[in-house]
């Protein structure tokens, strides 16, 4: 199951996610609803998605993604991941999904892509 920290750079909040090497899905679920309330609450919708930690993702985790994706999108935000493992990348160029996600290589190019007011 997935676990996700948050802070903010430059005004993009930094949601950072990883495994947390449980079975709770409740756990999950709070998180997962927390972040959905705060990305529709918040003023600034410029999202920058830390895969870092990871090395695989379940089809789960792939949702959850593509949930927040269309939860940003729906506010007008954006969202891009970054430090993505390359077999993440794979996989979401497999599953055809490579082109709904921006991707950066780093939380300084995301930023970049990410600027206030653009």
């Amino acid at each position: 199951m997935l676990t996700c920290s948050t802070h903010e750079v430059a005004g993009v909040m930094v949601i950072t996610l990883e495994e947390t090497g449980d079975d709770a899905p409740e756990d999950s679920s709070a998180h997962r609803e927390a972040l959905y309330k705060t990305v529709q609450n918040r003023e600034d919708n410029r999202y920058a998605i830390d895969l870092g930690k990871l090395e695989y993702m379940s089809s789960a985790d792939f949702g959850f993604l593509i949930t927040l994706r269309r939860r940003v999108a729906t506010k007008n935000g954006k969202m891009v991941l970054f430090d993505v493992d390359p077999f993440i990348r794979d996989t979401l160029a497999t599953m055809k999904l490579i082109s709904l996600f921006t991707l950066a290589d780093d939380l300084t190019e995301a930023l970049m892509l990410l600027p206030a007011g653009g």
